[in-house]
């Protein structure tokens, strides 16, 4: 009998070693688990913060002017974050995708400024400018209306608007999907070529003389747009627009002091579309 209750004995003890082993490896899971909780918690709100702070320097940018520099230092702002940098940076050159890459509204579209915006100062743009567009099928995709404004000054009394449509549908096709249920009198598209990185199916080529400003409209869908532009010369070169925009690049931190979370925001700030009342009276004159 003792030697059964000593056999016993050492069973219970197992037994008792076995439920705080198990008891144990839950705690710690728990453990382990709360403390993941609380981190991703943490660098949840830290990035939040951050977040905030990169908004607030976009605000910033917003307020300045074009070609106005940004010198702010680090600026804390109420919840502990700080505004690390905010930086301008002008979308000009001789190869600009629209609208910073996404599509262009049908209907509606946008304007490229062959001067400067606001007041047409500068030379009148000349030279031979190619519009891009589309990432569907021929019928699938828009097809496009450019409405050109030409003259010596915008104060011209002589100036002019020509207007030019392209269809990659062709004159004569018919998809009812697209709201093409007839012929129309637009030219046929070429081929497309990439942009900045960006593949576009069409483009068109468009002299110009004295332009001050081009809108592009899309026809029967929103397709994204890239334009590139090349002088008179023999042979052609590279033609840069006026700025046509500007980007705001805010980076934000928290907490202030490393190892800290950071966050970005980019932000493309274009100009105001003209009232359409604007190339009505042009083309009464």
């Amino acid at each position: 009998m003792k030697g059964n209750r000593i056999h016993q004995s050492g069973q219970i003890l197992l037994i008792v070693v076995l439920v705080m082993v198990v008891s144990l490896t839950v705690g710690l899971s728990l453990v382990s688990r709360s403390l993941i909780n609380l981190k991703n918690s943490s660098e949840e709100s830290n990035s939040q913060k951050a977040f905030q702070a990169a908004e607030a320097g976009v605000e910033i940018g917003l307020q300045k002017s074009l070609g106005d520099t940004i010198s702010i230092g680090q600026k804390t702002l109420d919840n502990g974050a700080v505004i690390q940098k905010v930086s301008l940076q002008t979308l000009a050159g001789s190869s600009i995708t629209l609208n910073n890459g996404n599509p262009v509204a049908q209907d509606t579209g946008l304007d490229v400024w062959l001067t400067q915006y606001p007041d047409y100062s500068g030379t009148p743009w000349s030279g031979k400018l190619y519009v891009y567009w589309g990432s569907k099928n021929g019928c699938q995709d828009a097809a496009l209306e450019a409405i050109v404004i030409s003259g010596a000054s915008a104060l011209d009394p002589n100036a002019t608007i020509n207007r030019y449509g392209v269809d990659p549908c062709g004159a004569n096709s018919i998809d009812a999907s697209q709201n093409r249920t007839g012929s129309n009198n637009l030219s046929p598209a070429q081929g497309g070529a990439s942009i900045n990185g960006e593949q576009f199916k069409f483009s068109t080529a468009i002299s110009i003389t004295n332009g001050l400003l081009i809108r592009l409209i899309p026809l029967y869908s929103n397709t994204p747009i890239g334009i590139v532009g090349y002088n008179n010369n023999n042979p052609p070169q590279l033609q840069n627009f006026p700025a046509q925009g500007r980007f705001i690049t805010s980076t934000g931190v928290f907490p202030a002091s490393p190892p800290n979370t950071q966050r970005q925001v980019s932000f493309f700030q274009g100009y105001p579309l003209l009232p359409s009342e604007f190339f009505y009276s042009v083309f009464q004159k």
